[in-house]
């Protein structure tokens, strides 16, 4: 992990400005910020966290707490995020349809048993309705676009890295309009951003691949 405040040190240092002065620091964290965010449009897996949520009431429809992109549901919890059972996740075509009945009101043992996620709207919805006055969580993966920077703010490895790239591509290409050295410079750090990105999207494709691959193997020695 690495902060936004080592990063801005680390970046006066690589453009020869350790006093900020040629680039100040709220130039160089808004060109860290617009990195992060075209990392987002490419790889939100990157800016994937677990988020608990309370679920509404008499509805399957649900708010995911201002995130961008649900990856899944991990599964109904406590309070405190302790998955207490999975759910199954539901095709976009086999999601129930609300058929006019009220939503009951005798909760007995209410348990979730599935969810679906709807594509490019990213609309989550879970089943069946929680009854009125009965509490439920469920843990959720998401991921949210930056929207602003401050020093204490940390991100991965390969964010961090990523960022510093953009940034130091930006930075550069404001001097290339009159230095082609600089010019080179600002071009080659954007291409060793996407690269970046890049990488470990064929890292988290061959990583999928093994365990699906082991996933098979496994279910064959028992028999299932």
């Amino acid at each position: 992990m690495a902060s936004v405040s080592s990063l801005l040190s680390q970046l006066s240092m690589d453009l020869s400005d350790p006093g900020f002065v040629r680039w100040t620091r709220d130039q160089l964290r808004a060109y860290l910020l617009e990195g992060l965010i075209v990392a987002f449009g490419k790889r939100p897996d990157l800016f994937m966290e677990r988020v608990i949520i309370k679920l509404d009431s008499c509805s399957t429809l649900q708010d995911t707490c201002e995130c961008d992109r649900v990856f899944r549901v991990l599964g109904q919890s406590t309070e405190d995020g302790r998955i207490i059972r999975t759910l199954r996740r539901k095709s976009s075509s086999s999601k129930i349809v609300w058929n006019g009945k009220p939503c009951r009101t005798e909760p007995g043992d209410f348990k979730l048993n599935s969810y679906s996620l709807t594509p490019i709207t990213n609309v989550l919805e879970v089943y069946p309705e929680v009854p009125p006055g009965v509490d439920v969580w469920v843990v959720i993966e998401c991921a949210k676009s930056p929207e602003k920077l401050s020093d204490d703010d940390d991100f991965s490895n390969t964010l961090s890295v990523a960022a510093k790239q953009w940034a130091l591509s930006r930075a550069h290409r404001i001097d290339g309009e009159v230095n082609q050295l600089a010019f080179t410079l600002g071009r080659d750090h954007e291409a060793a951003f996407w690269r970046l990105l890049a990488y470990n999207m064929r890292a988290v494709d061959a990583s999928s691949e093994d365990m699906t691959t082991t996933s098979t193997t496994a279910a064959t020695a028992t028999g299932r």
